[in-house]
């Protein structure tokens, strides 16, 4: 028995509807023609951040230009019906990019880096490292088969998020922490929630204190120590699936 090829999937930061022609980022061009090997008339899916996908065929003019032609949409159901915000703790460079790619697979709403106390990353490395975040979600986006892109937001330190987030009592808060309670499911009526998970060593004991302080509930992922990359993966997917995004 033969197996359903796989058709790539694309992420194109424009507008895009049935009918239209376009010519792919170079960098796009580069992974389907030099990786991939695809040729004219190849099926890709394009999508761009909005509910819909589109099926689109290629016409390979050279090396390092391809156009594509959309010949169909469709809205398929792909998003949780929890809106998720992550505050991840930046961590190193390989756990960071480990972290946002399972991050965005498991259906995060949007990711708020944040600087900690043990944060092993200082502000100016972290200005220069956001456009590969940046990609690195576009990536997930595009093997994982989601139709929105996780919003990245600009990285900010951890009292000015706390001073934000007090204005906002509707959102149900969770911060991961070795000595918090059982994780209890945010309710059935909650449409929005916000984890925060530390980098490498977790939240100082101040910062914790800050965060219980400013509505947010202490919560333990299990009784094993989990790598900064991992943490996040295991909070979301408890989330998801008490949600019933995981159900099937």
């Amino acid at each position: 028995m033969g197996t359903e090829q796989h058709i790539p999937r694309i992420f194109i930061d424009q507008p895009l509807s049935v009918g239209q022609t376009l010519d792919l980022p170079t960098d796009k061009t580069h992974h389907l023609i030099g990786v991939l090997r695809l040729r004219d008339d190849a099926a890709v899916t394009l999508f761009n951040g909005t509910e819909e996908e589109f099926g689109a065929r290629l016409k390979v003019m050279d090396k390092r230009r391809v156009v594509a032609t959309i010949v169909s949409a469709e809205s398929p159901c792909r998003e949780s019906s929890l809106s998720i915000t992550l505050w991840l703790g930046v961590c190193k460079r390989d756990a960071m990019m480990a972290a946002l790619r399972r991050s965005t697979e498991l259906g995060v709403s949007a990711i708020q880096p944040v600087l900690t106390d043990f944060s092993a990353v200082g502000g100016k490395q972290v200005s220069r490292l956001a456009e590969k975040w940046q990609q690195v979600i576009e990536g997930a986006a595009e093997q994982s088969g989601r139709t929105r892109l996780p919003v990245l937001h600009a990285v900010s330190d951890l009292q000015t998020l706390l001073a934000r987030a007090m204005g906002d009592p509707a959102e149900t808060r969770y911060v991961a922490h070795p000595g918090g309670g059982a994780f209890s499911p945010p309710g059935e009526n909650c449409q929005r929630c916000l984890i925060a998970i530390g980098p490498e060593g977790g939240f100082s004991t101040n910062e914790i204190q800050s965060m219980t302080g400013t509505g947010f509930t202490a919560v333990s992922l299990g009784p094993r120590i989990l790598r900064a990359e991992t943490a996040p993966a295991v909070a979301l997917s408890l989330l998801q699936y008490m949600s019933g995004d995981l159900s099937g």
